[in-house]
Formats: C-alpha cells, structure tokens, sequence
C-alpha cells in the first residue's frame, strides 16, 4: 500500500499526532505503535519512516524512490526484525549493532521491531540498552499488540502510538472497496473485530470454513470437541490462536444473547443457531468457558505445549456446559 498518510484509514488521531511531530522537528528516539493486528501498525510505522526520508515537499510522497523502499522494506536506512519461530531472541538485537554503528549518525537509521511484545527477556534487556543510550541518528519503531506486554522499562523510553480498531462500516466500505459483494463484507466486518486484516483474511483465505469447524466443535458433546482438540495440537501455533480466537467470539456471542444485551454480535450469520446453543448454557459456564479459552491464549503465544494446553482447554469447556446441565449423566465424558 502507497505510504501516504491517508491510507492510514480511521486512525485520525494518531496520524495528527505524528503530522504534528514532524512539523515542529521534534521525533523522539522510540516509537510504539500498538493496537490489534491488521489495523495499520506496521502502515503507520512505514510512513512515519517514508515522512522523514523522503525529500520532496509533500512528504512522505509515496511514490519516490526512497518511498518505495521503505514500503518494499529494502532501504538502505532501514533494518526489519521480526521473531524467529515464536520469539526474537538476542542474537537478532546484538546482530543491529555493527549497522547501528556504522550509521555514525551522519545519516538517519530505523529500526522496525514487528511483533516487539515476542522479546524474549535477553533481547528485552539488550533493547532497553540501546534505547538507554540511542546511537546518534538511530530511531526505533515497535509494534506490539498490547503495550502492558513490554518490559515497563522499555515503554516508558518510548512515544506511544495506539492505533483504534476500526468501525465495522468503515471495514464495510473498505472491503466493497476492493470487489467484494455487501453482503460478504458484512459478515466479514462482524468478524473481524475492527481489524481490516482479519476481515481480508477472513474472506479471502477461506477462514469462514476455519470458524464453521470451531463452531460444530462447541455444539457437539464433550468427547468429540475433546478429540477435535487433539487435532488441532497438531496444527501451527499461528492457526491454533486462530481457532481460540473464533471460539471465543463464538462464546461471547452467545453471553451477549443469554442477556439479551444490546450489542452486536460478532457472528450475526448464526443468530437463531447460537441463541438456541446458549439455552444450553448458564451465564456462569459460558464465563467459565470464556476465561478458560484466554487464559489458554495467553499460555501458547510462549511455551505451553500446544495438545496439553488443548486437552486442559476442551476439559474445562466442557465442564462448564456440563456444569450449566446440559449433558445427560449416562452421556458424561470419561477421560
């Protein structure tokens, strides 16, 4: 995408700041650019780069060489890190230092960390001392999802950025923007919880087939969701965080019908379906259920082993329907 600042869609207050940074000369050493994924923080990090590279009046232009560089992550001035499997470690930080150095601080470096939150304690450490004492002309750019994910130490030498998610009819207008029908955008924008890039995937990797089979997995009784989840230890990490995600939009959902509280749902293309499945339920076991999926998201983004982490997760949700009266005593699971 061409790096100019209306591209950044909805994030108005962040692209002011920034403009109004650039215009007073006063770009502080580190940035952090947080917010969910697919809602512009690598864009903006790139046009911020692009705006103080770029030589042209209107900068950053989007279309000079320097511009699209930046854009195709080839410039010379510019060094992108990102994990390495599920983590940066410090062999990636130390490996910046010769380039650092031999910037010399005649010209202007960047340092783009995508996915900062993912520093392992060493390379968090080893950060924080170049953030401590910057290089001449160096600037670090980090991308987190949640800021409280940094080492305080790290964030406090940091400008913080946080992007918004962004409105469902701007998502809408955005996706119709790009070819696709109303009424898949719709669906999508619902889906993708303010996230444009969840809602592009969502329709153009065929994710929807992906959240029919969380779906079928969280009707069915214990013993076959139990076995799904053996499955889905098998897959990558990145597509387990998926599933765990649709299933929990898929239990709030069904909280929100439960109280028949004004809020719209993520999946509004299963309402008769799931508020038949939250008669089901009780408010507390679908908030046993709920707490139970995002404590196992948090415990696989590191080092919980993916089938042990599924195995507990599938036991605890089904406890908790169990617990709302849902399953017969002769059809209880045995483990």
């Amino acid at each position: 995408m061409m790096l100019r600042w209306e591209s950044l869609k909805g994030q108005d207050t962040a692209v002011a700041a920034l403009q109004q940074m650039l215009r007073q000369e006063q770009s502080p050493h580190a940035f952090l650019f947080t917010g969910v994924d697919g809602i512009g923080k690598r864009l903006a990090a790139k046009t911020l780069i692009a705006a103080l590279l770029c030589r042209e009046k209107d900068s950053p232009c989007g279309t000079c060489p320097s511009c699209r560089q930046v854009e195709l992550e080839e410039h010379g001035q510019m060094q992108v890190l990102r994990p390495e499997g599920t983590a940066i470690k410090i062999s990636q930080i130390r490996d910046l230092l010769p380039r650092l150095l031999l910037s010399g601080g005649q010209a202007r470096f960047f340092v783009l960390i995508d996915g900062a939150e993912l520093m392992n304690q060493e390379a968090a450490n080893s950060l924080l001392k170049m953030l401590e004492e910057p290089p001449a002309g160096v600037y670090f750019m980090l991308l987190a999802q949640r800021q409280e994910q940094l080492l305080p130490t790290v964030r406090s030498r940091c400008c913080l950025v946080p992007l918004q998610k962004l409105a469902a009819p701007l998502l809408e207008t955005m996706l119709q923007s790009r070819g696709f029908a109303p009424e898949a955008a719709a669906l999508a924008s619902s889906v993708a919880a303010g996230s444009f890039g969840e809602a592009l995937r969502f329709l153009e990797e065929g994710r929807q087939t992906l959240r029919d089979e969380v779906w079928l997995a969280l009707q069915g009784n214990g013993k076959a969701a139990w076995r799904l989840g053996e499955l889905w230890g098998k897959e990558e990490r990145a597509q387990v965080q998926l599933r765990l995600r649709y299933l929990s939009l898929l239990l709030r959902d069904m909280l929100v019908l439960r109280q028949q509280a004004a809020i719209p749902l993520f999946h509004p293309d299963l309402e008769r379906d799931l508020y038949q499945e939250s008669q089901r339920w009780t408010d507390k076991g679908l908030t046993q259920a709920l707490h139970a999926v995002e404590e196992t998201r948090r415990n696989i983004r590191f080092h919980a082993v993916l089938r042990l982490a599924l195995e507990a997760l599938w036991l605890a949700v089904s406890e908790a329907k169990e617990g709302s009266g849902f399953y017969a005593e002769g059809n209880r699971r045995s483990f």
